[in-house]
């Protein structure tokens, strides 16, 4: 905590989360402080991981609170999508997909070089909309359908459609959109649904 270098405050931080033991929660949020991204988005990313029930153990309330009072140093870590913060900007991303901040901006999320962090804004979208935080709008399809469009990831593509597809309204548009093969919707298909919600301007999806 104390050490004057950047590696060595983010190494123990990394010794804290390999250990996979909720006693380390409070080191961790205390590292959230620290004025370093690589130091702070790595404690955050052990919180992620620490706070929630999928490692075995409960959730960890106190680890949650403490990622959501750092969800702007989260966001800004994001703000430089350079090779050398990749790291950093997937720590980042996860721990802002585990707090499921309904009001995220999720371009920078959907429009990082990472293909991981991208996923992880495709996951955070998938999940807010499940849980009713949030609806889709033409905004967010318009951005989806840049990805599915662009993206040099075929997984992310044909997620980003299928995010908006299985929110279609009735079952018939979503026939139409999708064709005869809902396996593999078509991307021309994305423009029609930013027509029909500039129209009906919000509906939620069914993830």
């Amino acid at each position: 905590r104390h050490d004057s270098r950047v590696e060595v405050r983010r190494s123990a931080v990394v010794a804290l989360a390999a250990a996979l033991k909720v006693d380390s929660i409070p080191d961790c949020i205390a590292a959230l402080d620290d004025p370093a991204p690589e130091v702070y988005a790595e404690a955050a990313y052990t919180l992620a991981i620490l706070g929630t029930a999928s490692t075995g153990t409960e959730e960890n309330p106190a680890a949650l609170r403490a990622l959501r009072a750092h969800a702007d140093a989260l966001r800004a870590a994001l703000a430089s999508p350079t090779p050398k913060t990749a790291t950093v900007r997937f720590n980042a991303a996860t721990a802002l997909r585990v707090i499921a901040d309904p009001e995220e901006d999720l371009v920078p999320l959907l429009t990082d070089p990472l293909d991981n962090v991208r996923s992880e804004g495709l996951h955070l979208l998938g999940t807010l909309i499940h849980s009713g935080k949030r609806t889709l709008g033409p905004a967010d399809v318009a951005l989806l359908e840049n990805l599915a469009r662009s993206d040099d990831n075929p997984q992310l593509r044909w997620r980003a459609i299928n995010l908006v597809i299985n929110g279609a309204p009735t079952l018939d548009e979503r026939n139409a959109w999708t064709g005869t093969d809902a396996i593999q919707p078509r991307p021309d298909s994305l423009p029609a649904i930013r027509r029909h919600l500039e129209k009906e301007p919000v509906w939620t999806i069914a993830v």
